[in-house]
């Protein structure tokens, strides 16, 4: 189970870019300088590989814990970067999710983490959504507010 979690994982970055595909979305969005440093601040997960590797052979039962606190803990900068209070939350709640199934039913986490992550991944794709509404309605209000002005 523990090689169907890791690679599964691993499955991730592909997924968001054949979806980003899909729905027509520059994933890298290379014009943007934010883009550079969300994807430095992504890419320091590669780092956690060895540790992930590591408690795969000794202590498998471990992955999805610290896999969950790992990846919470890494969305900690996009709050700064991207000004949200959605990130906040996921990465509080991630974390605080991950502690507490981990610590609790640490017998049940490969089934239990998983679905509470999908729970706070949920809340924070909608928080974003409408954070990224209420940015666009900025925008757009000071786009209309320069070519009055011109």
């Amino acid at each position: 189970m523990v090689w169907v979690y890791l690679f599964g994982i691993g499955l991730v970055l592909p997924l968001g870019i054949l979806v980003s595909k899909v729905v027509h979305v520059n994933f890298l969005a290379t014009h943007n300088p934010l883009s550079t440093i969300g994807g430095l601040v992504g890419g320091i997960q590669i780092f956690f590989a060895p540790i992930i590797i590591l408690i795969a052979y000794q202590q498998p039962d471990w992955i999805p814990f610290v896999v969950g606190v790992l990846t919470g803990a890494h969305f900690l900068p996009y709050v700064a970067i991207y000004k949200s209070k959605g990130y906040i939350f996921q990465t509080v709640a991630t974390v605080l999710a991950a502690s507490v199934i981990g610590f609790g039913w640490m017998n049940q986490a490969y089934l239990l983490i998983p679905f509470s992550l999908i729970i706070v991944y949920s809340i924070t794709l909608v928080w974003l959504m409408k954070e990224a509404k209420v940015v666009k309605e900025k925008w757009t209000a000071a786009e209309k507010e320069n070519s009055i002005t011109m």
